[in-house]
């Protein structure tokens, strides 16, 4: 590991790093970057109807994905699984709200229509500032825009849906169970969390901290936001029309191959 001083995971040495994690699980890596690659082909190619609020919400979801896929690439190469992890959770449940849409257009209504409830409790949180941190509206102003977005919400039968119900709709609950619910812990920094920053003896004395670049957790990390990447694309591409189909289908089994061997490593 290179001198990083006190600059850390800013250090220009860091680059040096990178290259050494990325040539230590070179794997799972090229797959990453390989169904990367074919993601942003995809996107850059695919003609999305603009008249199809469907087709739009798919592709901006899909979109999406990929960003963050990508910058969870970024943070496992810099030895940062922790912060990953929490980039994943998100890529998790951009995956639940594409596939459900995908298979449901209604789905895709009701979550547009979450927005009303969003803006309802942003109003009502305004209104709870103190006069010297509110900005220069009247509570008269406000309290109409509440009744206004109120009544919205009313015709609409708007309603806040869980990441559970989303998954629920696109039928990959096992991936809620497995994943997401996992990964909240290190979202909410849950004590168990920081079990790994901590250094110590079997018999559980403390005896210094881990900081820096790690890659302990960075291949389950990847192999987690290839398999939420591919279960986009695929869901993505039944409601978009895909360039190069068997190239999604040849990296989904090149995923299999790589999580079938983790599990043997595992027994």
């Amino acid at each position: 590991m290179p001198d990083l001083g006190d600059d850390v995971f800013l250090s220009p040495a860091m680059d040096e790093v990178v290259a050494e994690f990325r040539t230590r699980h070179a794997s799972i890596f090229s797959l990453a970057l390989r169904l990367n690659r074919y993601a942003h082909s995809e996107i850059f190619s695919t003609e999305v109807p603009r008249q199809d609020t469907h087709a739009v919400l798919i592709a901006c979801l899909m979109q999406r994905s990929v960003s963050t896929f990508q910058a969870i690439v970024l943070l496992a190469s810099y030895g940062m699984p922790s912060e990953a992890a929490v980039l994943l959770r998100t890529l998790v449940e951009i995956t639940f709200k594409l596939a459900a849409i995908a298979k449901d257009p209604e789905v895709g209504n009701q979550y547009v229509s979450e927005d009303l409830i969003q803006r309802l409790r942003s109003v009502k949180k305004l209104m709870k500032l103190s006069q010297s941190a509110r900005p220069s509206v009247a509570d008269e102003e406000l309290q109409t825009l509440l009744e206004s977005i109120q009544k919205e919400i009313s015709d609409n039968n708007s309603t806040v849906r869980t990441a559970y119900w989303f998954a629920e709709k696109a039928e990959i609950t096992d991936l809620y169970h497995a994943t997401y619910s996992v990964l909240s812990n290190t979202v909410h920094v849950n004590v168990r969390d920081l079990a790994m920053i901590l250094e110590s003896t079997e018999d559980g004395e403390i005896t210094g901290f881990n900081y820096g670049p790690s890659d302990d957790g960075i291949y389950v990390r990847l192999l987690s936001a290839i398999e939420s990447q591919i279960i986009c694309l695929e869901n993505a591409f039944t409601v978009l029309p895909a360039t190069s189909p068997e190239v999604l289908t040849q990296l989904r089994s090149e995923f299999s191959q790589l999580f079938e061997k983790r599990e043997e490593q595992k027994a």
